[in-house]
């Protein structure tokens, strides 16, 4: 029969003392013989138990007090399963003797399997449960160190062999590897606290050793009274006058305490302090270990393309504290490749001395994928005449990752300084960002260095915590620097967390970041420009800093990132009422008093903004005349990523202006002041206004050749030409007619494929438009809607006892709007030259008729 190892927890609710007798029963089928000796490995457990068949009972004595009242009883013994397939069994746990009940015995919860579901079964076969393989690193050209960490159903020893699939040819021999287990503890409380925390090594592997620290912060690491582990009191490493006094820096209590001569499996630590004040301390332990390689090799098999690891020993039953002889852990050595591929996903399958197969199982991840470049501490890009790129730049490299060995730094910083034109900016494009988002961090600053504005911090979280001040703004977006440079700053960091094992020396399988960069005429994009008047500001406009302010103020207001603001021109107040209108210009969509605004607002002489300026004027009239600044108009651009988000930024735009919302935004950022519209906004759009693509390039008209002197021969007198010039004379005036008809056919079908064009790009715009204008309308205030239909003669409520409201008219209003605006429907311009007028005078005409009949 089978084997199986059978593990039983037991926690009651209070202490199971020394002498009592544990009894499960219920255990039927199994096919073992009656012992009085059978082998049982557990904690406070004699290692031999009585066993009968018959009922299906195993009684075991308890042999030692627990450290702490509830300790668990942890046992494991080994039965041969039923020869053949029987209900699961559910065994009960009776306690006999004395407790600290004081009274009978007490029946105790069956938590053998998760919900008690049953065992010796004997339905299953024998089989790999799981395997696990971790990698030591990714980084191109590396050596890879592969730990396999096997689970099966029945017992793995020496005589056996297991078959490893999907791994590179070649014989390779086992190693030890040494590796480490970190486990982390908070340790609160009041003038004293304690932690249990486990010294275990993973099943599978030997260990070697455990180290304990204890640190605190440090106004707590003064007030220490005492330590103790596992009961015993130690002495401690703090020394006065090694804290200071601010909770920033800690205090160190003990710095790799070795536990063999303190601990048994489970480390239990008390810290204490001489006064009732709060503890705020921390416990972690390390716990090392080797591979067993009495194994010695995995030969490769070329036939079947597998590795043969033949089991010599297995070190999970030779550590008797390991109980875990299913187990199987053992290590492989590897090259990285120089480059980045697919990897490979291991599987495991085995045979048993019997001659029982094991079935196989796969892992669940790809390892040896390689692809991950350690970036050095600073690393420049962009050599001259470079204006565009990936990073990492070396061919076949995958992503960039600070290093987390002992001899690599943790942080590294990556500047991008591509040569650009004055007034250009840098693109930056994530194409990964795989980072542990509680541990590793990929920051951005707007310059050459980690001095420079930050401009945040990437995540890979759906929804960005913050856009523009220091916090984080999302990946995978471009974003714009205005720099000479972009600097990018990737760490990657090491620590435990809090009740999770922290295995040391392996790979997380992050990946890191890539990305792409080039530089970018910011003309050539979709923007909006506007002049906006600050008055009653203490600083000065043309300082950087404040302007860095304010653009973060209106980044986030629009939701954007802030180095899509930027400030291009700063004069003192005039009556100027926008940007000169040029051969670029585009169309006024928003004025200062929203007369012609979706927003419907009665403009800055009305509402929040008129109170604000109020408020400040008042202020800047108490000011000593020596502070006072004059009215500052800047010019200011706002990117857009497309025609549909320039069209919503200058509805934001014109909404936080009119409405004081950035002067409110300004004010919080501690900028006295407040900010009016100047003129209109105007939108330029990508490849209507502008030429985007840069593919048009001015060609000067060809210089003729000049003729050299020649000197004249004279020649008879020529008939025969003078014939054929005639001739021509006569036949011209005939070939020039036909070639001017032609000439107005092909003139005459350009031009109509050219208004067929202009026409179609005109109605997809006006369908865009139209959804926007129509969007702005249903999110206006019912009271400034009223307003705007009223001014517009456009019928609000119910129409003659009719149920049309407002929303039946919207669309007459949309056309109303587009007819009296300037550069739509009033001496169009743009796009808005190719689109049929009977589009949006069909509401003059209603009015008309109206009029008329009135």
């Amino acid at each position: 029969a089978t084997p199986n190892l059978l593990t039983v927890e037991l926690r009651a609710p209070e202490e199971i003392a020394p002498g009592s007798t544990i009894r499960i029963s219920g255990l039927l089928g199994a096919n073992t013989p009656d012992t009085d000796q059978l082998a049982v490995t557990g904690l406070r457990i004699e290692p031999l138990a009585k066993w009968r068949r018959g009922s299906g009972t195993i009684e075991m004595t308890v042999n030692a007090a627990p450290l702490v009242q509830t300790e668990q009883v942890l046992v494991q013994f080994s039965l041969g399963n039923p020869p053949t397939a029987q209900a699961a069994q559910r065994p009960s746990v009776t306690v006999l003797g004395r407790n600290t009940y004081g009274g009978p015995s007490q029946r105790l919860a069956c938590v053998t399997t998760p919900g008690c579901l049953g065992v010796l079964t004997g339905a299953e076969i024998p089989r790999f449960t799981s395997l696990n393989v971790l990698e030591s690193n990714r980084y191109e050209g590396r050596e890879n160190i592969l730990t396999f960490f096997l689970e099966s159903n029945v017992a793995v020893s020496a005589g056996e062999s297991i078959t490893l699939t999907g791994l590179p040819a070649g014989d390779r021999p086992l190693v030890r590897s040494p590796g480490g287990v970190e486990r982390y503890r908070a340790c609160a409380g009041v003038q004293t606290c304690s932690v249990l925390i486990s010294q275990e090594t993973f099943p599978g592997t030997i260990a070697t050793g455990a180290r304990l620290f204890v640190w605190g912060a440090c106004e707590g690491a003064k007030r220490l009274a005492s330590v103790t582990v596992c009961g015993k009191v130690v002495a401690t490493a703090l020394l006065e006058g090694q804290c200071a006094s601010s909770q920033d820096f800690t205090g160190a209590a003990l710095q790799g305490l070795p536990l063999e001569s303190y601990c048994g499996e489970e480390v239990v630590v008390r810290v204490a302090l001489r006064d009732a004040v709060p503890v705020n301390f921390h416990v972690k332990v390390i716990v090392a270990y080797v591979f067993d390689v009495t194994s010695s090799i995995a030969r490769h098999d070329s036939v079947s393309n597998t590795h043969i690891i033949s089991i010599t020993s297995n070190a999970s039953s030779l550590s008797p504290s390991a109980l875990a002889p299913n187990s199987l852990a053992f290590a492989l050595a590897f090259n990285n490749a120089p480059i980045k591929g697919a990897g490979v996903t291991p599987g495991v399958s085995g045979r048993l001395a019997n001659g029982v197969v094991l079935a196989g199982t796969t892992s669940s991840v790809t390892v040896l994928r390689s692809g991950v470049r350690i970036c050095n501490p600073v690393e420049v890009v962009g050599a001259e005449g470079s204006i565009n790129g990936t990073i990492p730049l070396a061919a076949g490299s995958g992503t960039y990752r600070a290093a987390t060995t002992a001899e690599q730094a943790e942080s590294c910083i990556i500047v991008l300084q591509p040569p650009k034109p004055d007034g250009y900016l840098i693109r930056v494009q994530l194409s990964t960002l795989d980072v542990d988002e509680l541990l590793d961090t990929v920051v951005v600053y707007d310059g050459d260095s980690p001095y420079s504005p930050q401009m945040g911090q990437l995540s890979e979280f759906k929804t960005a915590l913050h856009l523009n001040r220091p916090g984080f703004f999302r990946a995978y977006e471009e974003f714009f620097a205005s720099s000479c440079a972009v600097s990018i700053m990737v760490t990657s960091r090491i620590q435990a967390v809090e009740g999770s094992d922290l295995v040391q020396g392996v790979s997380n399988g992050r990946q890191g970041v890539a990305l792409s960069f080039k530089v970018q005429d910011p003309e050539r994009m979709d923007h909006i420009k506007a002049v906006v008047r600050f008055t009653g500001m203490v600083d000065s406009l043309d300082d950087v800093w404040i302007q860095m302010k304010l653009r973060k103020v209106m980044g986030e207001i629009n939701g954007i990132m802030y180095t899509l603001v930027r400030f291009e021109a700063i004069a003192a107040a005039t009556r100027a009422t926008g940007p000169e209108a040029g051969p670029e210009a585009g169309r006024s969509v928003r004025d200062a008093k929203g007369s012609q605004g979706s927003n419907g607002s009665k403009g800055p002489e009305a509402g929040p903004a008129s109170e604000t300026a109020a408020r400040l004027q008042a202020m800047e009239m108490r000011r000593a005349p020596s502070q006072r600044r004059a009215s500052s108009d800047a010019t200011i651009r706002v990117l857009a990523t497309s025609p549909a988000n320039a069209l919503a930024l200058s509805t934001l735009f014109s909404t936080a202006l009119t409405t004081g919302v950035l002067t409110a935004g300004m004010n919080v950022a501690g900028i006295e002041g407040s900010a009016e519209l100047i003129g209109f906004i105007y939108v330029y759009r990508c490849g209507i206004e502008l030429d985007c693509d840069g593919t048009r390039v001015n060609i000067s008209d060809p210089v003729p050749t000049p003729i050299p002197n020649i000197e004249a021969t004279p020649t008879p007198f020529p008939l025969e030409q003078v014939v054929l010039l005639l001739a021509a004379f006569i036949a011209g005036p005939i070939i020039i007619f036909f070639c001017i008809i032609g000439m107005c056919v092909v003139m005459k079908h350009r031009d109509r494929k050219k208004a067929i064009a202009e026409r179609k790009a005109a109605l997809i715009a006006w369908e865009e438009w139209k959804e926007v204008y129509h969007q702005q309308l249903r999110d206006m205030d019912d009271e400034d809607r009223e307003i705007l239909f009223e001014k517009a003669k456009i019928e609000y409520g119910p129409v003659k006892e009719s149920l049309w409201t407002w929303q039946n008219r919207i669309e007459d209003m949309t056309k109303h709007f587009f007819a009296n605006t300037k550069g739509m429907g009033v001496n169009p311009d743009g796009v808005w030259v190719g689109l049929p007028k009977e589009l949006y005078e069909i509401a003059e005409k209603e009015e008309e008729a109206e009029d008329e009949a009135e």
